[in-house]
């Protein structure tokens, strides 16, 4: 598969890979530019089963909602998933103002004990 969205792709692929081989029923769900912009190029691999595309915040919440309660995200706006190798892509979210939006729970997370920062430095070519 030829992805030219950027060089950490190849990383979140291999990723994706992992968790697949170890949990192969867990749902691997991508968001951001590349799957929003290739969206059935990135559904064609088999380590990816879900896409959030276009502004996620909404629609990554309500999937996350159908996935805990075992529902259909088969209406879900602005997603795009594969059944048994087949692809269906969903109508797009309208655009939600970014001003209306809670601020980012950044104080939930302790960086002091996270290794982000190293993962991050792996990630982008020095």
């Amino acid at each position: 598969m030829g992805f030219g969205t950027g060089p950490q792709i190849k990383h979140v692929i291999e990723l994706s890979e992992a968790i697949k081989n170890e949990y192969p029923d867990f749902p691997v769900i991508w968001g951001g530019w590349h799957p929003s912009i290739l969206v059935k190029q990135t559904l064609e691999h088999d380590a990816v089963d879900i896409i959030v595309k276009g502004q996620g915040e909404v629609s990554f919440f309500e999937l996350v909602k159908c996935l805990l309660k075992g529902s259909s995200y088969e209406d879900l706006e602005g997603i795009a998933y594969k059944v048994n190798g087949e692809i269906f892509v969903n109508p797009d979210r309208k655009l939600e103002d970014l001003n209306d939006m809670p601020p980012m729970a950044y104080h939930l997370i302790d960086f002091k004990d996270s290794n982000i920062l190293q993962l991050s430095k792996k990630m982008v070519p020095q």
